[in-house]
């Protein structure tokens, strides 16, 4: 650190506190990291601005399900109140926002695929719907992901995820599952509750873990953090929780490693990368899982999931290359479904799907769409490697890496990514382009001059080094 010798200063200690005083002294203009510049204000106006449309947007898409069974129309008007503040945001950004469209298309191929499966279907009508409305909430993904700022949206993901969650929590919205009161908050499900209380943990994380931002606001994200899990176990959604402790666990393990040089960080990930997978295969095929599912309070057969897969099975033999559609399966009058329907007594034919992601899109969109989904999650998996290795981590790369491996593990056993109107579609956009644009390694600085050296600036002052 260089220090002018002209000023009278008794305490050296007053200038080693204040650095840009020097920076002042050798008339250069410096941005130091994690600061914003004198005419810039932390939170400016537009940012003010996004973050109002992204929390009402995020909190109406969360607040369907409460909405239709409350008002009358009422999943219109929150569907609406989903989608009015991307157009204002679109038409405000046109040029971000149709760059965004050309550059991230891979992660809309399976929602334009969905589209257009509407031409084989049996139920033409609900495929094209449904598609179309699957294609417009993953096109928010994008916008959200490139006219808005990382900080911005996760913090207004954040303030809306904590919202719904403390109102439902607040009011006291239970369901009775068996002999066992669990938290369904203001979804109706207990299942969604924990999918939505992963998401907060998960991102109060990445927020916390973000250092250039102020200790409050990191304390608030920790805080969240830390009350994360209880509310996992009130929910009784152990996939939930377990997925989320796993995929929390393995983005710390992320973050440790991009400490090191990028050569090193190759080496570990070659080193784990196999490691994980051989467990993956011991745990799902060689280890004894009926009596872990006991400990955990599931069944072997996962609620019935089981069941559900070996009907599915025989609807993709059915049409194994294209599927029955986009949606087409869960229609009245399709055998399979009514068979189901039937089965478990149930009578209004809705919301129902076979807890299985690779499964699911298999039996709608066949083989060929199930390359489409696989090719999307190893392009990530590729990104992410990419980040680890070779880039900083800020918090938009940790919150992707994290929010990615939670609904990663889910894959077998929910489907979370391939719904209309359901935040899921709108965060895998989000992993999408926050893994295409991570910051470069800083650049390694020069060594300072050793101690005692005395330096002459250009305007003529003298400086002395006092450490090295």
């Amino acid at each position: 650190m260089l220090l002018p010798e002209l000023p009278d200063v008794d305490d050296l200690a007053t200038y080693r506190s204040r650095p840009n005083r020097t920076r002042r002294a050798l008339d250069l203009q410096t941005r130091v990291a994690g600061t914003t510049r004198k005419n810039s204000p932390p939170f400016a106006v537009t940012d003010l601005m996004d973050w109002t449309l992204c929390f009402i947007s995020i909190t109406s898409l969360l607040c369907i399900y409460w909405a239709q069974t409350q008002f009358q129309r009422g999943s219109t008007a929150a569907n609406l109140l989903f989608i009015l503040p991307w157009a204002l945001i679109a038409v405000r950004n046109p040029h971000a926002a149709l760059g965004g469209l050309r550059a991230y298309w891979p992660v809309l191929a399976l929602p334009v695929f969905a589209v257009l499966s509407a031409a084989w279907s049996d139920y033409p009508g609900s495929s094209l719907r449904g598609g179309g409305q699957y294609l417009a909430t993953a096109i928010i993904g994008v916008l959200a992901g490139t006219c808005i700022k990382p900080r911005t949206m996760l913090w207004s993901l954040l303030s809306a995820l904590g919202f719904v969650t403390a109102i439902g929590v607040v009011g006291g919205v239970s369901t009775h599952w068996g002999d066992v009161v669990t938290l369904v908050g203001l979804f109706g499900s207990k299942n969604y509750f924990g999918l939505s209380v992963a998401l907060l943990l998960l991102t109060a994380m990445a927020l916390a873990l973000k250092k250039s931002q102020l200790d409050l606001l990191r304390g608030i994200a920790l805080a969240i953090a830390m009350l994360g899990p209880l509310f996992l176990v009130q929910s009784r959604s152990i996939g939930a929780l377990v997925c989320s402790v796993a995929a929390a666990a393995v983005a710390c393990l992320c973050v440790f490693i991009a400490r090191f040089a990028p050569h090193v960080r190759a080496a570990i990930v070659v080193l784990i990368a196999p490691l994980i997978g051989v467990l993956l295969i011991v745990w799902l095929y060689l280890g004894e899982t009926s009596e872990v599912l006991n400990s955990l309070g599931k069944d072997a057969t996962l609620s019935g999931r089981t069941w559900l897969w070996e009907w599915a099975n025989l609807a993709i033999v059915e049409r194994p290359m294209l599927g029955f559609g986009y949606q087409a399966f869960w229609q009245p009058g399709n055998w399979g479904a009514e068979e189901i329907w039937f089965h478990d007594q149930h009578t209004d034919k809705t919301g129902y799907h076979f807890h299985n992601t690779f499964l699911q899109v298999a039996v709608d969109l066949g083989y060929v769409g199930l390359f489409v989904l696989l090719a999307t999650i190893v392009a990530i998996c590729a990104r992410i490697a990419r980040c680890v290795i070779f880039y900083r981590l800020e918090a938009e790369q940790i919150f992707a890496i994290a929010v990615f491996l939670f609904l990663l593990f889910r894959l077998p056993i929910e489907v979370d990514l391939f719904w209309q109107f359901q935040l899921p579609t709108v965060v895998l956009s989000l992993i999408w382009i926050y893994l295409g644009r991570p910051q470069r390694q800083p650049i390694r600085r020069p060594r300072a001059p050793m101690a005692g050296r005395e330096i002459i600036s250009l305007s003529g002052r003298r400086y002395t080094c006092l450490t090295t």
